[in-house]
């Protein structure tokens, strides 16, 4: 069997974005329902032997809302990974509070500015992945939160700290949805000094649980034909496929990953993230019920 990333889900379900297609509303129940940690759960030591002997590269900060919301957990988790085989450390965030933080006028400092120095100088942390549905702060404001901070002072500040940034882009119709307006994006973040860009086409879960999400999905997602002008476009033989139907490429001078934002193995025995959700210990190998190799100590 063998494991791509090992994703730790610290926090809760709340967030400081109200993406209209959010996946995590889609994709099954919030196993997180508190705060406390479960690292000294036998599960956790159990999930980083399994990652060892699977190939696992990449250790994944994520959550069901947004993580930077929990900056202790990532704190925890990060320390506790510290002697682990994992050599990509990565935080996946929406970056607003990052983006705050770096705006705000008070004294002193918001405590994320603190926070973020100390999880690259101390704890390993080399990634930061942006979710975005492009590179216009308007764009941004009208799904994520209407005072949007400027995507460029984000990734500026990140850069400052030499951590390696990738954009997340969610392609959707109105914003990322051909291929000129993706090398728009490849271009800026040529300009920003951001080496990696992942699109990924907006999808319905299987089994939703957010009949709004899925609506706006059905009304706002590319088309076959869109999704295959912009796959052609990127096409070139310097490429690179993943077990999980992902594919990476060179394009315009940067790394251009095309995927999903949900699951599609193409290999069997292959697992795309092994999730561990931190305040339960609960093991599992896909987001949907059913998907648990360890349980959990049940939360009242």
């Amino acid at each position: 069997m063998l494991i791509n990333t090992f994703g730790v889900v610290v926090g809760t379900a709340a967030c400081n974005a109200h993406c209209p297609y959010c996946v995590s509303r889609q994709t099954g129940p919030v196993r997180s329902p508190g705060k406390q940690v479960l690292t000294r759960h036998r599960n956790w030591q159990a999930a980083l032997k399994l990652a060892a002997t699977a190939g696992t590269t990449t250790l994944l900060i994520t959550g069901k809302g947004e993580p930077t919301l929990y900056p202790d957990d990532i704190t925890h988790f990060l320390k506790a990974a510290e002697s682990s085989s994992l050599a990509i450390k990565e935080l996946q965030t929406n970056g607003l509070a990052i983006g705050d933080a770096i705006h705000a006028e008070q004294k002193p400092p918001p405590r994320m500015l603190e926070f973020l120095p100390t999880w690259v100088r101390n704890h390993g942390l080399n990634t930061v992945a942006i979710s975005v549905v492009g590179v216009h702060d308007g764009q941004n404001a009208r799904i994520f939160r209407r005072d949007y901070p400027p995507l460029a002072d984000t990734v500026r500040y990140l850069r400052q700290l030499q951590l390696t940034v990738r954009l997340s882009v969610s392609l959707l119709k109105g914003y990322v949805d051909s291929p000129d307006k993706l090398d728009e994006v490849i271009e800026w973040a040529r300009e920003h000094d951001v080496l990696q860009v992942t699109a990924r086409a907006i999808r319905s879960a299987w089994s939703s649980n957010d009949d709004k999400a899925s609506l706006f999905v059905r009304d706002h997602a590319l088309t076959k034909a869109q999704e295959r002008r912009i796959t052609e476009h990127v096409d070139s033989p310097y490429k690179l496929r993943f077990s999980h139907g992902a594919t990476l490429y060179s394009h315009r001078g940067r790394n251009i990953c095309l995927t999903d934002c949900l699951t599609t193995p193409t290999e069997p025995d292959h697992i795309r993230t092994l999730i561990y959700h931190a305040t339960n210990g609960q093991l599992d190998y896909d987001w949907y019920e059913g998907a648990t190799l360890l349980s959990g100590v049940p939360i009242s």
